[in-house]
């Protein structure tokens, strides 16, 4: 059977069939991130502005209500002064206290402009996002916003187990199929294969029935003619 057409058809079927679904699932997966990186800066810079509008009211060395964990995503929210100390981290609010950071969405936040960076490694997407924090037209400090999400790497573990899942339903379905083919053909050939042999014996055989129209139907014909 490995020898056969019907084998290289089945195998070529499968290999078709599993690279269109590897394409297909690169495909979801990178809007997928394009998507999210759209959804991901509108989210946090709406949270940093937020979060700046109530330091501007209420003081740059505010408590913050700062929600952790949240569907697969961890989020930090780190505060400084104008001098690039913090003043609030949500990971550490004592230890962290006082320690200076010059990280580039805080240095872009301190000059008043807005920060906003998107990265995915191994299906991990990570955003980050800087925003000035003004009162009485003065920068007194900055809002910077962290996040890690895992919703995506999840998202692909369970589209390789549909996958796997898929190939193996494809593959068996191809083989039950090929086999129906191959032994539709074997018994037709049979036919043709015994009509030839009973004539070169001398025998008076009756017409083989010609009941397909395909490569074989000429092959019965000339026999029967």
């Amino acid at each position: 059977f490995k020898d056969s057409m019907s084998f290289r058809i089945v195998l070529l079927c499968c290999v078709s069939a599993f690279v269109l679904i590897l394409l297909s699932g690169t495909f979801i997966i990178t809007r997928i991130e394009n998507s999210t990186e759209a959804v991901k800066h509108a989210e946090l810079t709406a949270a940093a502005s937020e979060y700046s509008a109530s330091l501007s009211v209420n003081g740059i060395k505010y408590r913050l209500n700062v929600p952790q964990n949240f569907s697969g995503t961890n989020r930090r929210v780190i505060v400084t002064d104008k001098n690039l100390h913090i003043v609030f981290d949500s990971y550490d609010i004592e230890n962290n206290e006082g320690k200076n950071i010059f990280l580039s969405p805080a240095i872009s936040a301190i000059y008043g402009d807005e920060y906003f960076d998107f990265k995915s490694s191994n299906l991990i997407m990570e955003s980050s996002v800087a925003s000035p924090v003004i009162s009485d037209g003065e920068i007194i400090g900055t809002v910077c916003i962290f996040e890690t999400d895992l919703s995506l790497k999840h998202v692909f573990n369970a589209f390789k187990t549909a996958v796997v899942t898929i190939d193996i339903l494809i593959i068996i379905v191809l083989i039950l199929l090929a086999i129906a083919i191959v032994s539709v053909l074997v018994v037709r050939i049979s036919r043709i294969l015994s009509s030839v042999r009973k004539t070169q014996e001398g025998e008076v055989i009756e017409k083989i029935p010609v009941n397909y129209h395909d490569e074989m139907t000429p092959i019965i014909t000339e026999i029967n003619d």
